[in-house]
């Protein structure tokens, strides 16, 4: 079959119309030798019944009589009919066939021959007895005779009582039949072979021309295939080969057509590579420098938190110091009250009255010595104060950048702008509480101020209350008007360390929402890294398929190339 299929059309062609010339004689030999075979034996069946009654009345024409059988012994009338040659010669000849008459199943006469002899004393076939002999019927048909095949007839010889007492036949051999059929078979084969070298000379011109045809065609196709469509083809046959050219010229044209625009479509998918390819860069370096900002800012987060916890923990020291100041203060008032009720008592007093002088006098120098330490820390505090402020700026400051990076980066810094406002924001916020709390603490050093000078005076009154007390009781008046005078002053540094700590309770408040704050920013500055390294990697892969593109669109750009039209 695959030997078959690599065979030239032309050559199929012939073969087909061989294969079917030779299909349809041998149909028609199988139907003429049927028909013929049927038609012959059917004439050998009739001539056999012509001859079983010529001969018949050839016999008793001349042996006039009935039959009758006496042991091995036939008798026509008073003939003796075994081995009467004579008369079975003779209807041979007049009926061109073989002659037998059988006394019962065996042969008394006859003219066919086996081994050269005639076949006398041999029996009939157990067929035809069983039919003829017992049965009484004639018989027709192809029997065997002496081993050979016969187209015989067979009709019973009755005696005058009507008994079958043995058997009259005629036939024809059955090789007649077969000569017949082969003479037919062989004028068909002779008729066969003259019209296939007919039809070959009928096909092989028009084959030659369609295999040239179609070799142009194919020529052309095969170009095709390489990708050259400059070979037309040009056939005017008006068939199905002229339509296929035809068609040939069209798909060369619509190929052609598509190639240009695959041309067109590469170029332009290789220009927007690259675009994509410088778009993807620009956009990777933005997001780079967006998340170095955002990093920027988170680490600035970390030290305004770091600094604002320290800043916390100085308040809340100054505001236990600023309590012990009020404690002290409390003391020092009840001590110069139960002075104050001394002095009053008398000169007995006295000297218990200059030694609670003297206790006040200390205490007011540790008094003084803690709002002095106070107004240190106050300092401190500013200049902590300073430093949240300069944070928040340069937060401000990174927010801006941040902020103007994702405008820079378009549609893909969306996310970044939003992130980055909230950045400002909260920095803006950070830098209003920074101020509220440097005037809260230029307040408190103000206080602080009032409160050294009047530590000052008291200082000096007390100074001034021992020396009165050494110089007599007389002085008891005016101690004791200095006295009540401390005591007024003490007064007024207690309500002012109490107003102080009411500033620094206030503070750590502030200082609270500061730390909330600048962590809702660190937080904020996270997320905004997060997406960043999130958007840079989403860069990558864009850049990474913008250098497959590229590549992609070089090849198809190189493999149109091949085509020629």
């Amino acid at each position: 079959m695959g030997r078959l299929a690599r065979l030239k059309l032309s050559t199929k062609f012939i073969l087909i119309t061989v294969g079917l010339l030779i299909l349809f004689s041998a149909i028609i030999s199988v139907i003429l030798n049927t028909v013929v075979a049927d038609s012959i034996k059917e004439a050998a069946t009739e001539k056999a019944k012509g001859d079983l009654a010529l001969g018949y009345e050839t016999i008793d024409l001349k042996y006039p009589g009935e039959w009758r059988s006496e042991g091995d012994k036939l008798y026509k009338g008073s003939a003796l009919i075994n081995e009467n040659e004579e008369i079975v010669d003779y209807i041979g000849e007049l009926t061109g066939g073989t002659v037998t008459i059988f006394n019962g199943d065996t042969r008394v006469t006859t003219n066919v021959v086996k081994d050269g002899k005639r076949a006398v004393g041999t029996q009939a076939s157990e067929e035809v007895v069983k039919h003829t002999l017992e049965g009484g019927h004639t018989f027709y048909g192809e029997a065997n005779v002496v081993g050979h095949e016969y187209q015989t007839a067979y009709q019973p010889i009755k005696d005058q009582n009507g008994k079958t007492i043995g058997m009259w036949y005629v036939g024809a051999p059955v090789d007649m039949v077969s000569k017949a059929i082969s003479n037919i078979n062989l004028v068909l084969l002779s008729s066969l072979a003259g019209l296939i070298l007919v039809s070959l000379l009928v096909i092989l011109p028009f084959t030659n021309r369609m295999n040239k045809r179609l070799l142009l065609l194919g020529q052309a196709l095969e170009h095709s295939g390489k990708g050259d469509f400059t070979i037309e083809v040009f056939d005017k046959g008006g068939d199905e080969i002229s339509r296929l050219a035809e068609s040939y010229g069209k798909m060369r044209g619509n190929l052609g057509d598509l190639v240009l625009q695959i041309r067109e479509a590469a170029e332009t998918v290789a220009a927007s590579a690259e675009e994509l390819n410088a778009g993807a860069e620009e956009t990777a370096r933005a997001t780079d420098s967006i998340a170095s900002s955002v990093q920027e800012v988170a680490s600035s987060a970390d030290e305004q938190v770091k600094h604002t916890d320290e800043l916390n923990h100085t308040v809340r020291t100054m505001t236990a110091g600023i309590r012990n100041i009020a404690s002290g203060a409390e003391e020092v008032k009840t001590a110069v009250e139960r002075n104050s009720s001394a002095a009053q008592t008398g000169a007995q007093i006295m000297e218990k009255t200059r030694q609670q002088v003297l206790t006040i006098n200390e205490m007011t120098k540790a008094t003084s010595l803690s709002i002095h330490q106070l107004q240190e820390k106050s300092t401190e505090i500013g200049s902590i104060i300073n430093i949240i402020t300069a944070i928040s700026e340069q937060t401000n400051l990174l927010a801006l950048n941040a902020a103007i990076e994702a405008a820079r980066a378009g549609e893909h810094g969306k996310g970044f702008a939003v992130v980055a406002a909230e950045v400002r924001k909260l920095a803006e916020q950070s830098n209003k509480s920074a101020s509220q709390i440097q005037e809260l603490i230029g307040s408190i050093q103000k206080d602080i101020s009032e409160s050294v000078v009047s530590m000052e005076n008291g200082r000096s009154a007390i100074s001034e209350g021992i020396g009165l007390a050494d110089e007599a009781k007389e002085s008891f008046d005016k101690i004791n008007d200095s006295i009540q005078s401390v005591n007024a002053q003490i007064g007024t540094v207690s309500q002012s360390v109490q107003g102080l700590d009411s500033g620094t309770e206030n503070m750590l408040g502030v200082l609270s929402e500061i730390v909330g704050q600048i962590q809702q920013t660190s937080t904020a500055s996270q997320s905004v890294a997060a997406a960043t390294e999130e958007q840079s990697a989403s860069m990558e892969e864009i850049y990474a398929f913008s250098q497959s593109l590229s590549s992609l669109a070089e090849d198809l750009r190189s493999s149109v190339q091949q085509f020629k039209l």
